[in-house]
């Protein structure tokens, strides 16, 4: 019945006094004592006593039931545990041993169950750009989405992870037009290369959530690459990359983390000969966890 009142309570959102309140602003005395149930014998400022006390004793109520529940809890867990230790005293040396191995194995495969097999879906900006010699590119703004799995468990705090990710990069370089009268006229150019990376890292965190650092070797693979006026512009790239992944992030208890990650390319992507270009990404993620 306690709980049925306050649900009721909590839906009208208003307490009896506030109601005598709203009433008494509307209505004429006898109409605010038939809305509020006021007995015959009673003037409205009795009745308005009679609710206050009749508020105040649910209130005492309420917290009386809470404290008996918090109660009866501590009494049952006692319980609990004045049997655990009448039932391990009633063991030898050796087997109470027995069941303190079992019990820390058995943690131990709890947390790394919590973490092995775990699966990161990833989305994020990178800020990257094409550095080397000629032509000068101008960073160039992207988006990165793939998934990554904790596979390998290396310790308690370092696991080895695999990862798939589409990767949006690539930089903007500067076009010199010619214009008749001996003029130049400066545009800037996007190149833009679509990278399917296969992102191998290893993750330090010392806890389920919080801080965590990451490195890693990064392959990567050519899908598509576009320049406005050059339709060939692939055909100018190397399909195949490899960069390093750096990279420091924190990680909620609600399973949603945040972090930043450095990926210089170790390979020059240019098919050219004698013109070095290296990929460069910076990113800033969001990660949920499964």
């Amino acid at each position: 019945k306690i709980k049925i009142m306050k649900k009721l309570l909590s839906m009208l959102g208003l307490s009896l006094l506030n109601i005598f309140g709203y009433a008494q602003a509307y209505y004429t005395a006898s109409q605010v004592r038939e809305i509020l149930g006021c007995k015959d014998d009673e003037t409205i400022s009795q009745c308005k006593t009679r609710l206050r006390n009749v508020k105040l004793s649910y209130e005492d109520s309420v917290k009386r039931e809470i404290e008996w529940k918090k109660y009866e809890m501590a009494r049952n867990q006692r319980e609990d545990w004045e049997k655990e230790k009448e039932r391990r005293d009633k063991l030898s040396p050796e087997e109470r041993e027995k069941e303190d191995i079992e019990r820390r194995l058995r943690l131990e495969a709890e947390k790394k169950k919590k973490v092995d097999g775990g699966m990161d879906f990833n989305a994020g900006a990178l800020y990257s750009n094409i550095s080397g010699t000629e032509p000068d590119y101008n960073p160039l703004v992207g988006v990165q989405l793939g998934v990554h799995v904790q596979v390998i468990p290396l310790s308690d705090d370092i696991h080895l992870g695999v990862g798939l990710e589409y990767s949006m990069q690539g930089g903007k370089s500067e076009s010199h037009d010619y214009v008749p009268g001996g003029n130049y006229s400066i545009s800037s150019v996007a190149t833009r290369l679509g990278y399917l990376n296969f992102p191998i890292l290893v993750r330090h965190q010392r806890n389920e959530h919080g801080f965590f650092a990451e490195a890693g070797l990064q392959p990567g693979l050519l899908l598509n690459a576009k320049k406005k006026g050059d339709d060939n512009v692939k055909d100018n790239f190397k399909k195949f990359d490899v960069g390093i992944p750096v990279g420091i992030g924190y990680k909620f208890k609600n399973k949603i983390s945040v972090g930043v990650k450095a990926i210089p390319g170790l390979m020059n992507i240019n098919k050219n000969t004698g013109i070095k270009k290296r990929n460069f990404v910076s990113a800033l993620r969001v990660s949920y966890s499964l």
